[in-house]
């Protein structure tokens, strides 16, 4: 089995900004995809308006940098991503749409577990 991605562990607590170079906020949680063993979303808490709200980011391809990390997704997609609750896993039944939502492909486990949990 191969061991888990540690790529990002460091990223969490760091500013967040999208490809389109908005601030966007922290990084608050990693997510582990159990096919890959890779860390492939993490969850991002948004202030907005005096609200906060944590959302699911797709990690791929994002540029780790000394205090913040880039997305390579545009602001307006982030803020209106699906929500999460830090710590928790998505629903299986919701993932296929999560990753339809950020144009990832996606394929159901064999056995018809999740595919996301939180990152050990």
């Amino acid at each position: 089995m191969p061991q888990p991605d540690t790529t990002h562990v460091a990223s969490i607590g760091r500013t967040v900004f999208a490809g389109d170079g908005a601030a966007l906020g922290r990084l608050s949680a990693l997510y582990i995809d159990t096919d890959t063993r890779l860390i492939n979303f993490g969850a991002l808490t948004l202030t907005h308006w005096g609200r906060r709200h944590t959302v699911f980011v797709p990690l791929d391809a994002a540029d780790l940098a000394a205090n913040s990390l880039t997305l390579r997704c545009g602001g307006h997609l982030v803020r209106h991503s699906p929500k999460v609750q830090v710590g928790r896993g998505l629903p299986a039944e919701s993932e296929a749409a999560l990753y339809a939502y950020y144009d990832m492909p996606y394929e159901t486990p064999i056995d018809a577990t999740r595919r996301m949990l939180p990152a050990p």
